[in-house]
């Protein structure tokens, strides 16, 4: 599901900005190309509901690097503004098994895989500076969190014989 909230992130990043902006995943700071933003997970909070769900508190943090040596201060005031806006709602793509449990990867094994579409709102936004420390410059670190309620899945252990003797007096 983490997966699933990542690529919509992408996705909504791309549409607010374009194809000029690259768009990282993974850590790779040193070829990195500015302007670019890099999204990761930073923090993950489980709780258990009475009704069986999972709530899960998930915190993103896309960090924007800036294209302009000249005013990278107002360019970094511009795109907070944007992400802002652009990250206020996401669309996430899942599937689900035959039992209706949402499946981690997206994919049916041997059938065909129905997608289904979920709109997700983002919370807890919040902007920081951060010093990148060869550069001396500073970074834009943007944080936003994607809460989903997920189902618990258990195994129930079934009852397969019982045998029982009883004796009359």
């Amino acid at each position: 599901m983490i997966q699933n909230i990542i690529g919509g992130i992408c996705k909504r990043l791309n549409e607010a900005f374009g194809d000029d902006y690259g768009i990282y995943t993974e850590d790779m700071e040193q070829d990195l190309n500015a302007p670019g933003f890099s999204v990761r997970l930073v923090n993950l909070k489980s709780k258990d509901e009475m009704d069986g769900r999972i709530f899960l508190e998930n915190q993103f943090c896309i960090r924007y690097y800036p294209k302009s040596a000249d005013k990278p201060q107002a360019e970094r005031y511009d795109i907070q503004e944007k992400l802002l806006l652009a990250l206020r709602y996401i669309t996430i793509y899942y599937s689900r098994d035959e039992e209706g449990a949402i499946l981690e990867d997206g994919a049916l094994s041997g059938s065909e895989t129905q997608y289904e579409e979920c709109l997700l709102r983002g919370i807890k936004m919040s902007c920081e500076y951060n010093d990148i420390e060869k550069s001396g410059a500073r970074d834009l670190c943007f944080f936003v969190n994607y809460n989903i309620y997920v189902a618990a899945s258990e195994e129930k252990t079934m009852m397969f014989s019982l045998e029982t003797r009883d004796t009359i007096k």
